[in-house]
């Protein structure tokens, strides 16, 4: 046990009065008095046996053992400060930081995420959606949306959705004689396109044999989320990368015609292969793979 250290009270309020020469500005830093402040002094100088302040009207002046007093003490309070700042860094490193494309946190990471949570319940995930991820990004996260292949040897790429475009819409939307029978029925519909995913339509239309509709109605959404929940509203037929997934849609949306194109490209999740030293990284890559292995296997 410590039994001769002063009052650490004492010693903060003497720190900051020996950088700001003030009384009344340590007592602002402190938000307490500048009595409170003189009470502290007061007690650390009885306690040391000396002076460590000349009090003059408006300013404080270092005595030399003040000086003296002060210089340690400087040292030692950068030490606490980094010793927090070092237990802070080890709890930040129990957070995962993610930037999703949306389709990948609304399509596959959502229903996932209790499994998680019941797996790693020290580890916070911290997700952010965005469209398109620049080189800036990889420092703000630590794993983030990619489309794949991945050509980087400084990066890991786990794809998450291979990507298979497939028309979707609310099946009321097949109902009666006027319902959606076949991809040149079409024609007579709303197109729902993603504004990050403009080629998808053309391309899956030169698929089905039937070019440029010419004669249909086209919306623009922001990305396929915003295109997929009009879909569902009723309001046209969007392009998905992926069937629907009934424990996410509730059938909201469906496939009115049995027809894919499978692009060869997929949505997937990267990091930095420096990262896997970071246990709550390394531990949600884990838990990734170990989900794509069970969805392969089912």
């Amino acid at each position: 046990m410590r039994r001769d250290l002063p009052p650490l009270n004492a010693l903060r309020a003497f720190e900051i009065a020996s950088q700001t020469a003030s009384f009344t500005a340590a007592a602002d830093e402190l938000c307490v008095s500048q009595g409170a402040v003189s009470r502290h002094i007061a007690r650390l100088e009885q306690h040391l046996g000396v002076i460590l302040f000349e009090r003059g009207s408006r300013q404080v002046r270092l005595t030399e053992n003040g000086a003296l007093l002060a210089g340690r003490l400087h040292i030692a309070f950068d030490q606490i400060e980094e010793a927090t700042r070092g237990v802070d860094r080890a709890r930040q490193r129990q957070r995962v930081r993610l930037g999703l494309f949306p389709t990948i946190a609304t399509s596959w990471l959502m229903r996932r995420l209790p499994g998680f949570q019941a797996n790693y319940p020290s580890i916070e995930l911290q997700v952010t959606c965005k469209t398109d991820f620049a080189e800036d990004d990889r420092r703000r996260f630590d794993v983030v949306s990619g489309r794949g292949p991945v050509p980087t040897s400084s990066f890991e790429y786990q794809p998450v959705l291979d990507i298979v475009l497939r028309p979707v819409c609310n099946p009321m939307l097949l109902a009666g004689p006027e319902g959606l029978r076949t991809p040149e029925d079409l024609r007579r519909c709303t197109t729902l396109h993603s504004m990050n995913r403009r080629d998808d339509w053309s391309a899956w239309l030169d698929h089905a044999g039937l070019g440029p509709l010419e004669s249909g109605r086209t919306l623009y959404f922001e990305n396929s989320v915003l295109a997929h929940e009009a879909a569902a509203a009723g309001v046209g037929v969007a392009m998905a990368i992926c069937a629907p997934d009934p424990a996410t849609t509730a059938g909201r949306l469906v496939e009115p015609f049995p027809l894919g194109l499978r692009t060869g490209e997929s949505y997937g999740l990267s990091w930095p292969k420096t990262s896997n030293r970071v246990p709550a990284v390394r531990a949600f890559r884990d838990w990734l793979t170990s989900e794509l292995v069970d969805r392969c296997a089912a």
